[in-house]
């Protein structure tokens, strides 16, 4: 069950945005179908995919399997964030913007890593922290160990406190 309820997890977004776009349908069609109708919810459907295309996460290009990211965490020299995300999850979506500041205010003491479950290294890390729902946050120090895990939410102040008390 719980394996069900991650999977859903990871694809709420195209599946929230279909229950929209199928209610928007419902709406503007049920009084008959004109153009002006036909338009609108593909003008919908193209926003909701741009929405998307904008807020999605991309995997560390440096990463391509589970060796070269331990290496990547201790060759750094820098505690690491692992964000483990998935491209069709709303949360991951909606922390992208998060990890983006916290990875910029922070650049010269932290590292940010992220991972997609779906792909490598994120299938390994998934089975290795039993990672069930995303996103999911790992946090290591900079010899690399697991200090930490965080699931949904990154509380960017919260880190950049404990950056502060390195």
């Amino acid at each position: 069950m719980l394996k069900i309820l991650g999977r859903l997890a990871q694809l709420s977004y195209p599946l929230m945005s279909a229950a929209v776009l199928a209610l928007a349908a419902y709406v503007v069609l049920s009084d008959g179908v004109i153009a002006l109708d036909i338009v609108a919810l593909l003008l919908m459907a193209a926003a909701m995919i741009a929405v998307w295309a904008l807020l999605v996460s991309k995997q560390t290009a440096a990463i391509s399997s589970g060796g070269s990211l331990e290496d990547l965490i201790v060759q750094s020299g820098k505690p690491t964030i692992v964000e483990v995300y998935s491209r069709y999850c709303a949360l991951c979506l909606t922390m992208k913007p998060v990890v983006d500041n916290l990875e910029q205010e922070a650049i010269d003491q932290l590292q940010v890593i992220r991972a997609d479950i779906d792909g490598q290294p994120g299938q390994l890390l998934k089975e290795k922290y039993n990672i069930k729902f995303t996103p999911t946050f790992l946090h290591f120090s900079a010899s690399g160990k697991l200090i930490k895990e965080s699931v949904g939410v990154l509380d960017r102040a919260r880190v950049l406190h404990e950056l502060d008390n390195l």
